[in-house]
Formats: structure tokens, C-alpha cells, sequence
């Protein structure tokens, strides 16, 4: 059934790339920029998922991992007067934490970076007032480019029926893109939102039953919860993204690299783990 899917999303995606000239000529005055980018970025994702399927569902893993040490890097950079043994230390949280995802470990990946990596760095520190922002800036760095995306990855070791762990995040990762692309055709409408919940929320009834082993009810909270969760999400990270000036990244310059990426994940991808989790684990 994934594959299937799958087709129906190479499907549209080749329909939303050869509309792209027709929005043009029809909108000549709205700037598809973001759209075309965001594209190439599902196109990446699509075959990624499709290559990493066919070969082993736990290279999933290293992208994630991947796409977390680029983001981190690229936030970091932003951090004024960090030492480098504390640059160090916080690049090798990434293999740490998705160590525990690849073990399965839910207590230490839920707490590594919240509880330890919280508590323990400003020990090392100066008890002065930029030490403390500098720690508040690299923690808030840690949770949404690591700890936040690393719950996209955790979910490939749920053994779910029908389509396990890998159909759990392609439902979530599909609903998080696909308000992207309702979020970026709006632009500022104050219709947007409601377009991004009832897109999501149609897209969650149709996909529930083949990818999930959720309820139609359960299936329908969750395209309203991540339709609200992907919307608040990518306008707060990218306010932060604007603010620290990370316009240009490792993966595409002037393009806004990875964070551009996995704004809206950061939100969506934990709000479905510990949901799901509750009700059905």
C-alpha cells in the first residue's frame, strides 16, 4: 500500500511541477520563489524515501541524522562567541541522540537532550548573564534542530499494522508538506489557515486507513492537529530563522538550508509521536 501511495504522490508532484508555468502565467505578480524551492525539497524527499525503502528502512535513520547536523551548523554559526569544544560537544549530540533511536530506547532519546543536556552545561559555565543566554541559545538549538526532528525518525520503530513505522511517517511527513504547499499558495491570506486544517484534515481521512492503525475520529484529530501544529510551527521557526539571519545554508545557497526544511517537522512530528504513542501504544 506505501507503494502505491507513493505513486499517487510522484503523481502529484508531477502535476504541482507542470502547474508551476500555468500559476505564473495566471498570477504574474505573485513571486513563486518559495514554491519552486519547497518543490525541489519534496522532490528530495520523495526519492529519498523511495531509495531508502527499497534498500534498508534504517538508512532513514542517517538522513534524519544528517539533516539535524546541518541544521544544527547552520544555527550555530548564529551563536556569537561559542568555544569550539562547546561546537564540538553539541555536533556530537546528534549521533547520540539518534543512537538511542536506532536502539529504540524511548526513556533516554525522550530525556538526553531535555533533561541532561539541559542541566548540565550551564555547571560548566561562568554564573553571568551572557553564559546564560549563550547556554539558553545552544539548548533551544539542540531541541528543534535534534530532539524536535529525531521524533520524525523515532517513528519508523513502531511495529504498527498496516504499513508500520515507515507508513506512520510518511503519513505525518505528507500532512506537514502538504500544509507547506497550502501555506505557501495562501501566502498571508486570513483564509490560510483554514485551508491548511481542512486540507490536511480531508488528506488525514483518506490516508488513516492504509497507513495507520488509527480510528476514521482519531484520524481526523490528528490532520486538525497537525494542520494547526505545522501552521504555528513554520511561522515561529521562520521568525527565528529571519531574526538569526540563516537565509543562506549548506544544502542550497540563498535557498534557506536545512532549517528551511524542517520548519513545520520540528512541531508536527512531536505532536503525533506522543499523541500516537498515548492512544495506541
Amino acid at each position: 500500500m506505501i507503494k502505491t501511495i507513493m505513486v499517487v504522490v510522484l503523481g502529484l508532484l508531477v502535476g504541482a511541477t507542470l502547474s508551476v508555468p500555468v500559476m505564473a502565467r495566471l498570477r504574474p505578480h505573485h513571486d513563486l520563489a518559495a514554491f519552486r524551492f519547497r518543490l525541489k525539497a519534496w522532490w528530495t524527499m520523495a526519492a529519498m524515501f523511495l531509495v531508502v525503502n527499497r534498500l534498508h528502512p534504517s538508512l532513514s535513520l542517517v538522513g534524519f541524522a544528517l539533516l539535524s547536523w546541518i541544521g544544527l551548523r547552520e544555527y550555530l554559526k548564529r551563536v556569537d562567541d561559542l568555544p569550539r569544544i562547546a561546537r564540538v560537544c553539541c555536533y556530537l549530540v546528534v549521533p547520540l541522540q539518534y543512537y538511542w533511536v536506532w536502539l529504540g530506547w524511548y526513556g533516554m532519546f525522550i530525556v538526553f537532550i531535555p533533561v541532561y543536556l539541559f542541566l548540565y552545561p550551564p555547571i560548566r559555565l561562568s554564573p553571568s548573564a551572557d553564559s546564560i543566554r549563550q547556554v539558553s541559545a545552544v539548548h533551544w538549538g539542540l531541541m528543534a534542530a535534534v530532539f524536535c526532528v529525531s521524533h520524525a525518525a523515532f517513528l519508523l520503530k513502531f511495529p504498527v499494522r498496516p504499513a508500520g513505522g515507515a507508513g506512520l511517517l510518511l503519513f505525518v511527513t505528507l500532512l506537514t508538506e502538504l500544509g507547506d504547499a497550502i501555506r505557501l499558495l495562501f501566502g498571508r491570506s486570513n483564509w490560510r489557515l483554514l485551508a491548511v486544517v481542512a486540507a490536511t484534515v480531508a488528506a488525514a481521512v483518506g490516508l488513516t486507513p492504509y497507513l495507520t492503525p488509527m480510528s476514521l475520529e482519531h484520524g481526523v484529530l490528528a490532520g486538525f492537529v497537525l494542520g494547526i501544529g505545522g501552521d504555528v510551527g513554520a511561522h515561529r521557526l521562520d521568525q527565528l530563522r529571519l531574526a538569526l539571519n540563516l537565509g543562506d545554508g549548506p544544502l542550497q545557497p540563498g535557498q534557506g538550508g536545512a532549517l528551511a526544511r524542517i520548519l513545520a517537522l520540528t512541531y508536527t512530528a512531536p505532536l503525533f509521536l506522543h499523541g500516537f504513542r498515548f492512544f495506541y501504544l
